[in-house]
């Protein structure tokens, strides 16, 4: 990015330190019947979430994000830190806790229009509350 100077400027990370993790994150998560091995992640909001898919990837066995039939869940929670040993406490694991359930009506409506039916931005204000 070039500023108004034209001095290029390095381009900021995403920081975490801008969400608020006492909300919990939501996700829209699909499972298909013909390859329910399968799920997929369409959209999710908050921290929690987006932290362990950007250090971990998408590997959703591990992440704890397989709901148990087909269908498109609404996976609803927040994240646990399990320290590692003695000798490496910050090689530990971050643990998805949470759990799935249907869409409400705005949901259902937004997902069938292909939006995510939520704004991100109520997870970086601190007190506010969900409109979900």
């Amino acid at each position: 990015m070039i500023d108004a100077l034209g001095i290029l400027k390095e381009e900021k990370k995403p920081s975490w330190g801008n969400y608020d993790f006492s909300k919990p994150s939501l996700a829209v998560v699909t499972l298909g019947e013909e390859e329910p091995e399968v799920p997929g992640l369409l959209w999710t909001v908050g921290p929690h979430v987006r932290m362990e898919t950007q250090e971990a990837g998408l590997e959703f066995s591990e992440l704890g994000l397989v709901p148990e039939e087909p269908g498109i869940w609404i996976w609803e929670g927040t994240s646990i830190w399990h320290p590692g040993g003695f000798e490496c406490p910050d090689d530990g694991d971050i643990e998805l806790v949470g759990k799935f359930r249907k869409p409400t009506d705005a949901e259902w409506t937004a997902i069938h229009c292909g939006c995510c039916p939520w704004d991100d931005e109520q997870w970086k204000t601190p007190g506010e509350e969900l409109s979900l």
